[in-house]
Order: structure tokens, then sequence, then C-alpha cells
């Protein structure tokens, strides 16, 4: 692990061309616990720079009635540990992924209520 922080903190993954990592994440969502990766890149750092818009999921909180987990972006390593779990397609796990991206765009005096944010992670995920 602090290997993989000096790397961040000295720019390598600022380096890595979009292909390459698209290849990772792709082999990464098709895990059996997607999450894992996830919160290894998290724990590096890594996950700042190459999916800003999904590192900036975590602490955005969302109503308990409907998400008893309430952390925005610990909702979205449960989503993708069940689209494991039921076996599906790569796009499926990476719409997963893209789901709740505009959550963390959400004004903060309407949390934890997130009114549009469906098409806010639609332009997000462009």
């Amino acid at each position: 692990m602090q290997l993989m922080r000096n790397m961040v903190a000295a720019g390598e993954v600022d380096a890595l061309v979009p292909e390459r990592v698209w290849q990772e994440l792709a082999k990464g969502l098709m895990e059996q616990k997607p999450s894992r990766m996830f919160e290894v890149l998290r724990g590096c750092g890594a996950l700042q720079k190459l999916l800003p818009e999904v590192a900036a999921l975590w602490g955005v909180p969302q109503r308990a009635d409907y998400h008893p987990e309430v952390d925005t972006g610990v909702h979205l390593m449960l989503v993708l540990d069940v689209a494991a779990q039921l076996q599906t397609l790569l796009p499926v796990r990476f719409a997963c992924l893209m789901h709740d991206l505009g959550k963390a765009t959400t004004p903060i005096d309407i949390l934890p209520r997130h009114l549009g944010h469906e098409g806010r992670s639609a332009a997000l995920a462009q």
C-alpha cells in the first residue's frame, strides 16, 4: 500500500493512458467482489486521481429510509458487489458504477434528498 501511495504522490497515476485505466477498471468490475478494487484505490489515493466523480461519493448522505447504509460511497460498493453476485455483464456493472454520480453534486441545503441526481449522473458519466 505504501508503494502505491508513493506512486500516486509521484504522479505516476497521472501518466496512465485512458485505455489502460479502462482495461484495469473492466477487470476489477468483473471480479467476485469489485468493491475490493475501489477500497484499494481509495486507500492509496488513486481513486481521486482516476475517478474523482466516484471518489466524491464517500461521505455524501442519503435518506436512511431508502438506504440504511446512508453513505453514498458505501451504497455504491454494495450495489457493485450485488451485481457481481448476480453475475451481471460488464455494461451492467459499469452502469451500477455510474448510477449515483450526481449525488455528489447535490446542493448541501437539500441533503439527504437528491432531487435530479439522475440527470447529473448521466452528464458526469459522459
